[in-house]
């Protein structure tokens, strides 16, 4: 997990496309939103 880098909404998708297990926790990639530890989970368990 990582946050605070100015990243683009598809971000995380784009990411795990490229085989990189990591989740931007930024608010400006979720919506200006906070993302629960479940939200997390289930988007490695797509």
């Amino acid at each position: 997990m990582h946050g605070h880098q100015h990243n683009h909404a598809d971000y995380n998708h784009q990411d795990l496309e490229r085989g990189l297990r990591r989740f931007d926790v930024g608010v400006d990639v979720n919506d200006m939103s906070s993302v629960s530890i479940d939200n997390i989970v289930a988007f490695f368990t797509i």
